[in-house]
């Protein structure tokens, strides 16, 4: 006789608890092996893109001038930004609105020289820098808890607070250049003598405006291309007894006293932005990068701009858009509005940057600082320029809970 095995009302309910225990562990380990497979997709799609753009710039070597190749190891890199919309130098920052993102911020480990324990509060400043084949803007947003204005009848420029710039030229002629004013308003450049003691003179090419703000004040400059140089310094200077008018901190991106350590400047070619913008599709990024891993070419970005006034495409039908609406109710929509922690950068180190480099194919995902968007990055050498450059594919950013792009 075979043995007869019973089992209780209660054993019965575990075994089929723990068979429906199963459903959602199978489910899981299938949204995990399509999560997987999709990636691999992304980034096979993003490889192919990223050699189509590093084939159109190895075929249009030309447009790659000495300038941008220009690099001084152990000096930090500052990429001026792609001019997107027109500038009205006028000291205040609403049309620098497009630029926010790519702002840098100057504070305690940028001090340069104090004659007290640093405050912030006291002294310190944002810098945005954009420019086109002609001219480059620079906007300061200075923090100043005392503004002191120059005498008008005095002939110094640095006996108050002031922003200078140092400049570098190709054949290592340098010249420094003073923004101060006696009251809010237009201003000119004036370049410093050869001789310290000499007093300077106008430079009317480089104009700016002055603007009190309720935090201290700003400063917006209209820098010639052919005076910004290819190395560079800036610094803001502060005085807050305008008794002894002596300079109490400066910051800088760098100390203008030491040439050889002054910023690297990298200024757009209009020919590699055009070639860029064509092949760079909307809430997608390409970067172009020399050798020393500075960035001399940038294009697009990773957040898609919505048209709030446009008819949802989604909606084509009442069964249509009630799926849409459950899906909304029980998935967590992608990310449009997200921290980008390269939006500012002017060099880049990370790996497959590094690969490419050296000749090798590379991807690479990472998570926003904020971890609400999922970015994948690849990275390719530009073929017959691969000495010299190499090219980071569209990058684009997904949606940390279901990789659905933000943009296709």
């Amino acid at each position: 006789m075979l043995p007869r095995f019973l089992f209780s009302l209660r054993i019965k309910l575990a075994l089929v608890a723990l068979t429906l225990l199963l459903i959602p562990w199978t489910g899981y380990r299938y949204l995990q092996a399509m999560e997987q497979y999709l990636r691999q997709g992304r980034e096979a799609v993003l490889l192919e893109r990223a050699h189509a753009v590093a084939a159109v710039l190895a075929e249009q070597a030309q447009v790659f001038s000495p300038r941008d190749r220009d690099a001084t190891p152990g000096a930090e890199h500052l990429f001026v930004r792609p001019l997107r919309s027109p500038i009205q130098l006028d000291g205040y920052d609403d049309d620098w609105a497009p630029y926010r993102d790519s702002v840098r911020n100057y504070a305690a480990e940028h001090v340069l020289s104090t004659r007290r324990p640093y405050r912030a509060a006291s002294l310190s400043f944002t810098l945005n820098l954009v420019g086109d084949s002609a001219y480059v803007y620079a906007l300061f947003r200075v923090r100043d808890d005392k503004i002191v204005y120059r005498d008008a009848s005095s002939i110094n420029y640095d006996a108050n607070d002031y922003v200078e710039l140092s400049t570098q030229d190709r054949a290592g002629a340098t010249a420094r250049y003073q923004f101060a004013t006696s009251a809010p308003g237009w201003l000119i450049a004036q370049r410093s003598a050869p001789d310290e003691s000499d007093t300077p003179v106008p430079e009317p090419r480089i104009k700016g405006e002055w603007q009190e703000t309720k935090q201290g004040y700003n400063l917006e400059l209209r820098i010639p291309l052919d005076l910004f140089g290819v190395r560079l310094a800036f610094s803001v200077n502060d005085v807050d007894d305008a008794r002894t008018r002596v300079v109490t901190t400066s910051l800088g991106t760098t100390s203008a006293e030491h040439p050889e350590v002054l910023n690297t400047a990298g200024v757009p070619a209009p020919h590699i932005q055009n070639l860029l913008r064509g092949l760079t599709p909307a809430g997608a990024r390409t970067w172009v990068v020399d050798t020393q891993r500075h960035v001399v070419a940038l294009e697009g970005g990773l957040k898609a701009h919505v048209d709030e006034n446009a008819e949802p495409a989604e909606i084509a039908s009442a069964d249509g858009g009630l799926i849409h609406a459950l899906y909304r109710l029980v998935l967590v929509q992608p990310a449009d509005e997200f921290q980008d922690d390269l939006s500012a950068a002017s060099q880049l180190d990370a790996p497959d940057v590094i690969n490419a480099l050296a000749g090798r194919d590379a991807t690479r995902w990472r998570q926003s600082p904020d971890r609400r968007a999922s970015i994948l990055t690849a990275a390719v050498p530009v073929a017959q320029l691969s000495r010299d450059v190499s090219a980071l594919s569209p990058v684009q950013p997904l949606s940390r809970n279901h990789g659905r792009e933000i943009v296709a």
